[in-house]
């Protein structure tokens, strides 16, 4: 059983990685319903033939547009940071 603060991060790493949040609900339930069963073998990843067989029907993670990746976030804080600092000139010239 996985808490849900703990499946709430899973989900957010794995719109992170590309994947929908109902495919990663998705894998969530098909990894627990191996552990309920008891098929879940030792190691990492905790993978069966049966989960693997069950895995493929999720659709491949995929990049969106609307995902900015870290060089577009660097752009913005550097954009942002720059508007604050130009503002910050603007103010102290002007009094």
């Amino acid at each position: 059983m996985i808490r849900p603060e703990r499946r709430e991060r899973l989900i957010k790493t794995a719109r992170a990685l590309g994947l929908r949040p109902f495919d990663a609900a998705l894998i969530i339930a098909m990894v627990q319903d191996e552990a309920r069963r008891g098929a879940v073998p030792q190691g990492y990843p905790p993978l069966t033939a049966r989960l693997a067989e069950n895995l493929q029907a999720v659709p491949a993670p995929s990049r969106t547009p609307t995902q900015p990746g870290i060089l577009q976030r660097l752009a913005g804080v550097l954009l942002i940071a720059a508007c604050m600092v130009a503002a910050g000139i603007i103010w102290l010239n002007s009094g």
